[in-house]
Formats: structure tokens, sequence, C-alpha cells
């Protein structure tokens, strides 16, 4: 509005009969060059932001779906009632005997019972890249104190890897007792 003014004054007086200067009219055609400026230099950081949105849109919307997907119905096998049956998930509970083989990610905690060479990817949860070799629960029981804890370790923990071996186990946490999802609940203990 000021531009348009100083313009339209600055013009009059350029243009009147008998007037001796003729640059009045500079004044206004620079506020509207400032303000052409400011105009464009605005709309293009705006067209970058929304751009930006955009692709972080996208990304949201693909973890999401990839939290879909990794939350989509797998079978596990179990031993029930003496006879091994694949289940839900999501249908396992405390006490099951749930059956571990190489590439197994255990959806659940649990104590190793029976197990020939089990060894488990537990960087997911420690970050640590070393397997760790598992123990059923007898045998660390029965090494006690004589060996490394690191070496009588019967702990399964849900959302780590079998690299190696095959076992049963002792289920005893799932869902958001289990450690991977007190993890995902944002819970430390």
């Amino acid at each position: 509005m000021a531009a348009t003014v100083s313009l339209a004054l600055g013009l009059y007086q350029t243009l009147r009969p008998g007037s001796t200067n003729k640059l009045e009219w500079i004044e206004g055609v620079a506020i509207l060059v400032a303000v052409i400026i400011v105009v464009v230099a605005q709309s293009v950081n705006d067209w970058q932001k929304e751009r930006q949105f955009v692709k972080l849109n996208h990304k949201v919307n693909n973890y999401n779906i990839s939290l879909t997907i990794q939350k989509q119905e797998r079978d596990v096998k179990v031993l029930r009632d003496g006879a091994i049956d694949l289940i839900s998930v999501y249908d396992l509970l405390v006490g099951d005997i749930l059956l571990l083989d190489s590439g197994d990610i255990p959806p659940v905690d649990a104590l190793l019972a029976v197990g020939q060479d089990v060894e488990c990817d537990e960087s997911s949860i420690t970050g640590e890249s070393r397997t760790v070799r598992k123990v059923p629960l007898d045998v660390a029981i029965e090494a006690g104190n004589l060996v490394d804890i690191k070496k009588r370790d019967p702990f399964i923990l849900s959302g780590t890897k079998v690299l190696n071996g095959e076992g049963r186990c002792n289920v005893t946490a799932v869902g958001k007792h289990s450690l991977h999802g007190r993890m995902m609940l944002g819970k430390s203990s």
C-alpha cells in the first residue's frame, strides 16, 4: 500500500507541468521491488518447507507401514499337551514351552530348558555385536559361581535372534511384560 501511494505521488510530482525533479517516482519503485523480493523469497522458503514436509510425511508413512508389517500375525512352535503345535505369537502364555531353531526371533522372554549350541544375537537389546552362547538353566545352576556369568546365561530375550542351535525354553514374560515389550513402551523396569 505504501509503495503504491509513494509511486503515485512520485509520478504525479514527476509528470506535473513545470516539475524540475524527474526522479520522484524512484522511491515508490524501490519499495515495490523490495516488496516483490520479500514475497518471492518467502514463497521459495515456503515451497522448500513444503517439500521437506512431504518427504518427512512419506518417511513417517513408510515407518508406520513397516510397523504394521512387523505386527502381522506369525506362528511359533510350542509344545502343549505333549504335542507340537503352531500357534500365533499373540496366543503364547507364560509357562508355554517354546521351540527355538536357528533364525527364530523369540517374541517372548524365556529360560532355556533344553538346548544344543544355542547362540543369540542380542545386539538389538544390548548394542554389543558379539553373539551370546546360551546354556540350559540346569547347567547354569550347576556351574554356580565356578564359571564366569557370561558362560552360564540361560535367558532368551524377546526381540533377539537365534543365530545357531535349537532348544526348548519356558516362557517367562509375554507382550508388554517382556523386555522387548517394555522397550517399545519406553519403560525401563
